[in-house]
């Protein structure tokens, strides 16, 4: 670390203090005999009054911490599948407009024939990955299913 940079920064601190209008504390056993902490406080205290002083206890805002990054855990699991749901319906959609054929005529009548045979041209292709993907694993060969997603039909 560049000493001089260092002083500094050091220096400033007293400006940064003096300028803030309230002053948080995470309080714990040690606190008072960290002397950053205490000199803090001090520069602080001695230009404002202590009515802006906040005193959290450190276990607490751990544990407020920690729940709350919990809670967004579960919300995200949660709500995973339907964004992946979503997802595959967007890729699908990307793919099915880049199945191509020379004649748009031949493309809408091979288009009507899928849909009647599989309800859309997104669930034959799942259905050709489902059908394929066990023989492939089978025979130990990789598969990468967004490759055979891609697969111009």
């Amino acid at each position: 670390i560049d000493p001089e940079l260092r002083a500094i920064g050091i220096g400033a601190i007293d400006q940064a203090i003096s300028a803030s209008r309230r002053f948080a504390v995470m309080w714990s056993a040690s606190y008072s005999q960290r002397l950053w902490c205490v000199y803090e406080a001090g520069v602080f205290l001695n230009d404002h009054s202590g009515e802006n002083v906040e005193i959290w206890p450190q276990c607490l805002v751990t544990h407020l911490l920690f729940w709350g990054t919990l809670s967004a855990v579960f919300v995200v699991l949660e709500e995973l599948p339907a964004v992946q749901a979503f997802a595959r319906d967007v890729q699908a959609a990307a793919l099915t407009a880049k199945l191509a054929c020379i004649a748009d005529s031949d493309r809408d009548a091979l288009r009507g024939k899928i849909t009647s045979l599989y309800g859309s041209v997104r669930l034959s292709l799942i259905g050709i990955i489902a059908f394929f993907y066990p023989t492939l694993v089978a025979n130990l060969m990789p598969v990468d299913v967004a490759e055979m997603m891609a697969i111009e039909l």
